[in-house]
């Protein structure tokens, strides 16, 4: 169940950015030629062969990594923004990228923003109150007190919900929602 709202939610995501990616095809799902088991046959090396890290060797790693660092599977920011009523929380959040300017998490969202048992808490408390897929979260404010900027995605669309800490306790306490 969890797998199918994860791609339902990523391809809703995916087809707001204009179904750029639709035609890629990954090394995965590419159809074999002979030519490809022919390398194999004749001894040439494979990428997975060479000595190098297969794929699900360097998720592993990736994983660690991402573990290491804090919230999985979820676009994080810290833009350090203060939100009001007056934004349009849907496309700030969506805005938010490698250009997003690293802000300063506040004291009261550290604890959420390191990932582990708190952050992981937080994640299954909105998944399940909003019934949606988390795709990104700002550690940031709104109308000045310390928020959890979240954009998620289903069947009925996106949405942008301004959280408390309290969701660290499994409460979700809505600051404000954005359909």
């Amino acid at each position: 169940m969890t797998v199918g709202a994860v791609a339902v939610g990523l391809q809703a995501f995916t087809a707001q950015d204009g179904e750029q990616d639709a035609g890629q095809v990954y090394a995965e799902d590419a159809p074999r030629s002979a030519g490809d088991d022919d390398s194999a046959a004749s001894g040439e090396a494979s990428p997975e062969s060479d000595g190098g890290q297969s794929l699900s060797e360097e998720g592993a790693d990736s994983a660690e990594t991402d573990a290491e660092m804090g919230v999985l599977d979820v676009e994080s920011f810290a833009s350090g923004t203060d939100y009001s009523a007056s934004t349009d929380l849907l496309a700030a959040l969506r805005g938010l990228g490698d250009h997003t300017a690293d802000g300063e998490v506040p004291a009261e969202l550290a604890d959420l923003a390191a990932g582990g048992a708190f952050w992981r808490a937080c994640e299954d408390a909105i998944v399940e109150e909003y019934e949606s897929l988390l795709v990104a979260v700002d550690f940031a404010r709104y109308e000045s007190a310390p928020a959890i900027m979240a954009l998620l995605v289903s069947d009925e669309g996106e949405i942008a919900v301004a959280l408390t800490p309290a969701c660290a306790d499994g409460v979700v306490e809505a600051l404000a929602v954005q359909p």
